[in-house]
Parts: C-alpha cells; sequence; structure tokens
C-alpha cells in the first residue's frame, strides 16, 4: 500500500504550489492590510486576524512573479514557519490534495535552481504542481526582522 502524503493546493498567477497541510493554519478571505513604513521587501504589511497582529509577506517576489493589487476573490494563507505565523496572498486555492512519493519527482530533476525552495513536483489534473517548503522560503534572519517590525507597531 502506498503512503499518501496531505499537501495544501494553491495557484499564484496560474502556476498550482503545494505545501505541506501541516504548516497551514488557516485560510481566510482578503482582508484591510496595515501598511508600515521602511519595510523590507519581503514584507508587504501586517494583518489583523482575532485580535493577533500577523506578517502578511511578499510570497509573489520569492517565486518573480509581478506584483498586483489585493481583490476581494483572493484567499489569504495564515501559515507557521518557525516560532511566528506569517500570510500571503494566493491567486486561487484548491484546497487539500494527496501525492505518493512515487507521484513526487525530485526537484533537482526539473528545477535545479530552485531547488532551496521546492521539494518536489507533482501533478494535480493537468497541472505541474510546485511543492514548496514554506519555511526556506523566509529565513530565520527574515522572520527575526519581521518580528523586530511587529515588535515596533505594538
Amino acid at each position: 500500500m502506498k503512503q499518501q502524503n496531505q499537501y495544501f493546493l494553491f495557484e499564484l498567477d496560474g502556476q498550482h504550489y503545494a505545501m505541506e497541510i501541516s504548516v497551514v493554519e488557516k485560510v481566510i478571505h482578503a482582508v484591510e492590510l496595515i501598511s508600515l513604513p521602511e519595510t523590507p521587501d519581503s514584507l508587504l504589511g501586517l494583518i489583523n486576524v482575532g485580535g493577533k497582529i500577523i506578517p502578511f509577506v511578499n510570497i509573489r517576489k520569492k517565486f518573480n512573479l509581478p506584483a498586483r493589487e489585493m481583490n476581494l476573490d483572493d484567499r489569504i494563507i495564515i501559515s507557521r514557519i518557525a516560532t511566528r505565523k506569517i500570510a500571503f496572498i494566493a491567486d486561487n486555492v484548491e484546497g487539500l490534495v494527496e501525492f505518493s512519493k512515487e507521484q513526487i519527482d525530485e526537484v533537482h530533476q526539473s528545477f535545479p535552481e530552485m531547488e532551496r525552495y521546492i521539494v518536489g513536483v507533482g501533478r494535480f489534473k493537468d497541472h505541474t504542481v510546485l511543492i514548496i517548503a514554506i519555511d526556506k522560503l523566509f529565513s530565520t534572519q527574515n522572520i527575526n526582522r519581521l518580528e523586530k517590525v511587529i515588535e515596533e507597531q505594538d
């Protein structure tokens, strides 16, 4: 019997991405973004979710995708990285998918230049799915800078 691993599937600019379901806290509708002065490129601002301030990061920049305005149909994915929650926008959310190890190609075969962010490549319906390691997209140094910015706002 093949062991199935569960992933959370979402879309950015027509490309499908997935990450381990265990790092996904929740998905919410688009909310107002709290802008901050003099923040790193990786931080777009903050959001308030149930009284908790969560950094809103720029995942599009990490994948060299064009910037775009948030719209009401967008979804915000709240994920855990190290000791902190982060939020980022997705154009579309597919939800839970399962891949067996046999269904995932190792990244160095397909995208060797992205090996530090992408842990594998799978297929969902007729789409290529890049399986990302969200904790590797934002380094500990970046997380520490985000923490400092948030502390300054409190």
